[in-house]
């Protein structure tokens, strides 16, 4: 099964989402990029440095990637103030350390999730990702999610039995 993404939603515009931002600009994939950032301060630096205006906040559409790259300590708080269903068509990436599928599946009601563990060398386009896809994850999701995780270097992807402890 192929996977389809009407776009890519990079939530989060701190050092890593800065990266994959940077990546995806650098290598366009094709997809139309959308960036999602409530600092005005980094709303204004990716304005600057990408000419993209972001905005300040998640509106959902039909066939979305949505990368969250938000500090894990602040994605209850995010989910929280997610409307109902908001993610049930998007295929979710989270860059987000500490935060389990499990976690992320109920708060986010979806199990459309691949967790990503990117390393520091991705902020120059020359990191090792580690991509560890929920159970209801299609192989063709698990291809679009590497494709997209490569912008910012190697992926490897691990199977699907370890979701169930990540």
């Amino acid at each position: 099964m192929e996977a389809f993404a009407s776009r890519i939603v990079v939530i989060g515009a701190g050092h890593m989402g800065r990266a994959i931002i940077a990546g995806l600009h650098e290598k366009a994939l094709g997809i139309p990029l959308d960036i999602v950032e409530n600092s005005n301060d980094r709303m204004r630096l990716v304005g600057e440095e990408f000419g993209i205006e972001p905005r300040p906040r998640y509106e959902p559409g039909q066939d979305d990637v949505v990368i969250l790259a938000i500090q894990p300590q602040a994605f209850a708080e995010f989910s929280a103030a997610q409307p109902a269903g908001a993610f049930a068509k998007s295929l979710v990436i989270s860059v987000m350390a500490g935060v389990s599928i499990a976690t992320m599946e109920n708060a986010l009601n979806t199990s459309r999730i691949v967790r990503t563990i990117p390393n520091t060398p991705s902020e120059i386009s020359q990191g090792m990702t580690v991509l560890c896809p929920g159970t209801a994850v299609t192989d063709g999701e698990i291809f679009l999610a590497e494709q997209i995780m490569s912008v910012i270097g190697r992926t490897v992807t691990v199977p699907r039995r370890c979701a169930a402890r990540s």
